[in-house]
């Protein structure tokens, strides 16, 4: 049987570019793949821009990932595909598991989600596959990774923004503050999953999150 989630083969550490420090992005998945993945992911339910479930405190508009087997190889994603990837992109980690994760897809459009504010997210590592994009504006921009502390300090000098396309995947620290622009026309929808480390607790009062904080290191 066809898995739900068909990856690739196991990542590697030259097919992704760095964004910004504590983000990086990838182009694995093509458009076809990214439309099977959508289809598995709302098959059976007539899935639209009304609030379906509120899949995190800041997003009103998506959906939270109920597919048992989907589920299940998401959270297998660190170990398998990203097992290389991640000890090379963030060494600044520390070891162990990733126990815990929260897989969700939020849509973004005229009636849904318009953008989102400056926030960090409740993770170590947050993965974020496009699916769908024929929005104007929308882009995700990057303003710099801070710990707890200094998670309302200014932006660094050079804010990163990323415009999406279907198949794209970002890669980034949990610290790492970003916002949606204003939508101008148009829908994006993308699937998000944040991962946590067993042993370490996710509000990024970590010294390990303070090691890679702009504003700490200062």
């Amino acid at each position: 049987m066809k898995p739900v989630l068909d990856m690739p083969n196991p990542s590697r550490l030259e097919d992704w570019r760095c964004l910004a420090p504590g983000a990086f992005a990838a182009r694995p998945f093509s458009s076809a793949q990214c439309q099977d993945l959508l289809a598995q992911i709302v098959a059976g339910k007539a899935f639209s821009s009304v609030p379906r479930e509120q899949p995190n405190s800041m997003h009103n508009y998506g959906m939270v990932v109920n597919n048992t087997e989907l589920s299940a190889q998401l959270a297998c994603l660190p170990d398998t595909w990203l097992a290389t990837v991640i000890p090379a992109l963030f060494p600044h980690l520390p070891g162990g598991r990733f126990g815990d994760q929260h897989a969700f897809m939020v849509l973004y459009g005229e009636d849904a989600e318009r953008e989102l504010a400056l926030h960090v997210d409740a993770s170590h590592i947050t993965l974020n596959i496009c699916l769908e994009n024929d929005a104007q504006g929308g882009e995700i921009n990057f303003t710099g990774a801070r710990c707890a502390r200094h998670v309302n300090e200014p932006p660094d000098r050079t804010i990163v923004s990323h415009r999406f396309e279907p198949g794209d995947v970002l890669l980034h620290v949990g610290n790492q503050r970003h916002h949606v622009s204003p939508l101008r026309g148009g829908r994006r929808r993308n699937l998000l999953v944040w991962y946590r480390l067993e042993t370490e607790v996710f509000d990024h009062s970590n010294s390990w999150v303070q090691s890679i904080c702009a504003t700490c290191s200062a």
